[in-house]
């Protein structure tokens, strides 16, 4: 093989074990929720608290934003006026 082939060849391998830990990785989560799950199919336990840090997270980060876009506008006032 020459070493165009070799460049293919080794990207198909990278590609096909990326693919391998993003099945497994969702096979993990699957069975996660599984066995979170109570009778009556809520959520429970681990994964509803996950589930409620990152959406915490998620909020920060926007509150976080907003604020710094809410200074820029102060300090654009500020030189202007």
């Amino acid at each position: 093989m020459n070493t165009a082939q070799k460049l293919v060849q080794a990207r198909v391998y990278a590609q096909g074990l990326t693919m391998a830990v993003v099945i497994a990785s969702l096979a993990l989560e699957g069975a996660d929720m599984k066995a979170a799950r109570s009778g009556d199919g809520k959520v429970t336990g681990a994964i509803k608290q996950r589930r409620l840090t990152d959406a915490d997270q998620w909020m920060d980060m926007v509150e976080a934003e907003e604020e710094r876009m809410r200074e820029k506008e102060k300090g654009k006032a500020m030189r202007t006026a």
